[in-house]
């Protein structure tokens, strides 16, 4: 592993993940810069702070937007209720499943800033550091990740940690196999990339 080490950390939602991400790297080698991405503003800035004061060493660098495969504006569904994770599952996707009614502001959707992370990777990764990407973003990964994929700079890419969401459509059968399907090809470009693919819970 490169001495040096640099973390996307994509649905960071309210950055203790991040911490865990920082001190397991921090093991084998050398954070030097972490971005974040997080859509719902409330759940940053307390936690980011604490980052930014426990690990003056670290550049972090905050992005409070969704990410998409385009620079635009898009209806993003909250939870309806605070849980253990913080409304945990907010999604850009509207998507079928049980009680997902009763979970999601359907009726109320707030509209978000998203950015196009191949663009934002583009610009900020680099061959001479190990770079880690850490993705939850509740569906937006069959989106983002074949766009990122498309662009040279993917194979500055070391490892990848994702949360697959194909479960999101478990009561469309179509939708499911679509993005089963999509997952399925993203994972064997990845390996024959030998990009080290891991799974996030």
């Amino acid at each position: 592993m490169n001495n040096k080490i640099k973390i996307f950390d994509l649905g960071s939602n309210t950055f203790k993940k991040t911490r865990n991400l920082v001190d397991r790297f921090n093991k084998f080698g050398e954070v030097v810069e972490v971005h974040t991405f997080e859509a719902q503003k409330e759940l940053a800035l307390d936690e980011l702070t604490n980052l930014k004061k426990d690990y003056p060493q670290i550049t972090f660098i905050h992005n409070n937007v969704a990410v998409w495969n385009e620079n635009t504006n898009l209806n993003f569904y909250e939870c309806k209720t605070w849980g253990g994770n913080f409304k945990g599952g907010a999604s850009l996707i509207p998507h079928g499943g049980s009680q997902n009614s009763e979970v999601y502001e359907y009726d109320s959707p707030i509209l978000t800033t998203a950015i196009n992370f191949t663009e934002y990777f583009e610009k900020h990764s680099e061959k001479n550091m190990y770079i880690f990407i850490k993705m939850d973003i509740e569906g937006a990964e069959y989106v983002v990740l074949p766009d990122l994929l498309k662009s040279t700079s993917f194979t500055n890419l070391n490892e990848l940690a994702c949360e697959w969401h194909s479960n999101m459509y478990r009561n469309d059968n179509d939708m499911r196999k679509k993005f089963v399907s999509s997952e399925r090809e993203i994972k064997n470009k990845l390996i024959q990339q030998k990009i080290r693919l891991s799974r996030w819970f």
